[in-house]
């Protein structure tokens, strides 16, 4: 872009550069381009930084944080640029776009440098437009009256492949090094593998759940690497034509061939190589066999690697992931707290944040959790809407001159409204439960909430500390007690105490008689709670999909649903997910489901005492205007000896059905403990 790009001003003084001189920026790899000095930021002096915007960082290809050499520069005038819009610019001529994009360096007495995107305003448009700065010679340098501005409307602008950098790829440090070391060195270095006699892997197969950052990776490597990039889009490529779609990947294939080096990335190729054992389309086996051949055709091409991306591995051509084709797997799953700042960072650069943002950004990323890199994304968008609703009418500005952005500031109050209305892609189903229950509002119960804690909550808050004393908590936690004791509200509420993921699981909806359904279900289950991890499963009624072999007439179903429980149960160490199990009948629970390493953790609910039936009857009449007395609330506890939390919670909606009764439903009343009597009465009865 040829900004102004801020110098630490000690080096400043050292190299002999004054605010608006000229620079030149190199790399370690030969990369460069001129800047004009801007003016030193206060806190870096001494540092050793130099500020350097986007478009320059794309140019030579260096991310923030890695080491440049600076000097001064003498600046030449460009005999020839050339432009490439990478958005419609329909409307304007070709001619007056050259002279716009002209008169705009030569005003403002702009650097240009080739391979920088630019933003220029144009007349109609709302906004700036990018172009990239194709070619200019000489590479670097500033524009005058006699520069000949042409404009090439033919690059190829797919996507934004040519626009992502390392800056942009948040949270995947781990899974970056490892694709740059797949792509990489045998797109640069292919003579080495030669060298010592080995052939370089020619397919990476990148899988996880949606929104990970699989695709940007991709894009980002092409761009690092200065290669040419061929999209394909799984859906998209399936034509309905007799042999179209295997034509479009030959031709695809085959420019890559001839234009080396070549990144071709096949996002969602589950849609075009199905496995073949489960398909019954013609065009998926033709499609499928002809990458295969496409593939195999591959190895005696040196510059070409083919990136595939898929959420669902599983469904691939099983052909498709034997060494030769796509060699090597690596999976991009959701961020961790740490990613999630470093993500929920990049989007929020462009925006004019409130001061202490950054002080909130700790509980933010640790309340993300089960967010992907999409949703993170999303979720920024909704606060800077957010943002704008609190800037303008409800009905919007007239016109643009009506839009003053200068107070615009995105607010931590707006990411807690986004919180509230985004929620994680991995999420966005039927297992989701979106609890509110905390242990403050189940009454009694103490030990139970206790004993939760130290196998929940407290081993994830002393880690170091469990580790040394070598305590390993179970997986699974059983709840046991007769209905309405409370069971599935304590789960709940631990899964809000740890601030995890809540995944509710409702045994009927588990067992199928149907071969294999149920082992899906399951499978599917502890999948989606270990993307989201922290997470808890909580499997009510465990009894009724995992009696003891031989029991309930379902032989070969239980048998096949514990087996899988099982198989999940003991894949769950490494994983930060906890599974609770609800039952009043334990005496019918398989018995391998029981052992130390699965459900290792039995809870016992106990009858509720005196004290604890009083507690409960007072939380339930939180948050309503009473006129009960200690006494009347002690009094109905001592005579509703053995009633369950489940049933005194009833006892209170009772008690409050009565005393808008009173008052034919139509106004906001008192509770009394008239009300309660009447309640207990009817209850009794």
């Amino acid at each position: 872009m040829g900004g102004q790009e801020g110098i630490d001003a000690m080096v400043m003084e050292q190299e002999g550069i004054g605010v608006g001189d000229t620079i030149v920026i190199k790399t370690s790899s030969g990369k460069f381009a001129l800047a004009h000095v801007g003016t030193p930021k206060d806190g870096d002096e001494g540092r050793g930084y130099i500020r350097l915007d986007r478009g320059i960082r794309g140019a030579i290809k260096t991310t923030i944080g890695s080491m440049v050499e600076i000097e001064p520069a003498e600046v030449e005038v460009v005999k020839l640029v050339k432009f490439a819009p990478l958005s419609d610019v329909s409307g304007v001529e070709a001619e007056q776009l050259s002279e716009y994009i002209k008169e705009s360096f030569v005003a403002r007495g702009k650097l240009v440098n080739q391979g920088v995107i630019e933003y220029i305003s144009l007349p109609g448009k709302g906004s700036a437009t990018a172009f990239k700065v194709l070619e200019s010679d000489p590479e670097s340098g500033i524009v005058d009256k006699d520069t000949d501005v042409d404009v090439e409307y033919a690059f190829d602008t797919w996507g934004t492949a040519r626009e992502t950098t390392f800056d942009d790829v948040g949270g995947l440090g781990e899974e970056l090094q490892h694709i740059r070391e797949l792509i990489e060195y045998p797109i640069k270095f292919p003579d080495v593998y030669q060298e010592i006699g080995i052939n370089p892997a020619r397919g990476v197969l990148l899988f996880g759940p949606p929104g990970t950052g699989k695709t940007l990776m991709t894009k980002a490597i092409s761009n690092e690497l200065d290669a040419n990039f061929h999209y394909i889009n799984g859906p998209s490529i399936i034509s309905a034509g007799y042999g179209e779609t295997e034509g479009k990947l030959r031709s695809i294939f085959d420019a890559a061939n001839h234009s080396l080096p070549s990144i071709i990335l096949i996002d969602e190729i589950d849609a075009i190589a199905p496995n073949r054992d489960d398909t019954g389309s013609f065009t998926d086996l033709r499609v499928t066999t002809q990458l295969l051949e496409l593939m195999d055709g591959l190895q005696s091409v040196q510059g070409v690697m083919v990136v595939a991306t898929t959420n669902r591995i599983d469904a691939i051509e099983p052909a498709l992931r034997r060494p030769g084709r796509f060699d090597r797997e690596l999976y991009v799953g959701p961020p961790n707290e740490d990613a999630r700042k470093d993500i929920l960072g990049i989007h929020t650069r462009g925006m004019l944040l409130e001061e202490n943002f950054s002080e909130a950004v700790p509980d933010l990323a640790q309340r993300m959790n089960g967010y992907t890199g999409a949703d993170i994304r999303e979720l920024a968008r909704e606060a800077g809407v957010n943002a704008l609703r609190r800037q303008f009418p409800s009905e919007g500005p007239a016109n643009r001159e009506e839009m003053s952005l200068v107070d615009l500031v995105v607010t931590v109050g707006d990411f807690e409204h986004a919180l509230r209305t985004v929620q994680p892609s991995v999420l966005r189903g039927p297992l989701s439960r979106d609890s509110k229950m905390t242990m403050e509002n189940i009454g009694g119960l103490k030990e139970a909430k206790v004993r939760l804690h130290e196998l929940i909550k407290a081993p994830q808050e002393n880690a170091e500390t469990f580790a040394k004393m070598g305590i390993e908590t179970p997986p699974g936690i059983l709840i046991v007690g007769p209905p309405g004791t409370g069971k599935t509200a304590l789960a709940q509420a631990a899964g809000n105490d740890l601030g995890a993921t809540f995944l509710q699981v409702e045994s009927s909806d588990i067992f199928s008689e149907w071969v294999g359904r149920s082992e899906k279900a399951i499978k599917e289950t502890f999948l989606i709670a270990r993307r989201a991890a922290p997470s808890v499963i909580l499997i009510d009624n465990i009894d009724a999909m995992a009696r003891r072999i031989g029991e309930g007439g379902g032989e070969s179903v239980s048998t096949r649903v514990i087996n899988q429980l099982l198989t999940e149960m003991d894949g769950l160490r490494e994983h930060d997910v906890k599974v609770i199990g609800t039952t009043d009948r334990i005496e019918d629970i398989d018995e391998s489901l029981l052992s130390p390493s699965r459900f290792g953790e039995v809870i016992h609910l106990p009858e509720l005492n005196v004290g604890d039936r009083e507690e409960v009857i007072k939380i339930h009449l939180q948050g309503v205007e009473t006129k009960v007395t200690k006494e009347e609330i002690k009094s109905i506890s001592k005579r509703s000896e053995g009633w369950s939390g489940g049933k005194l919670a009833s006892l209170c909606e009772e008690a409050k059905l009565s005393a808008i009764r009173e008052k034919d439903y139509k106004s906001v009343v008192v509770v009394e403990g008239k009300h309660l009597e009447n309640a207990l009465k009817k209850l009794s009865d």
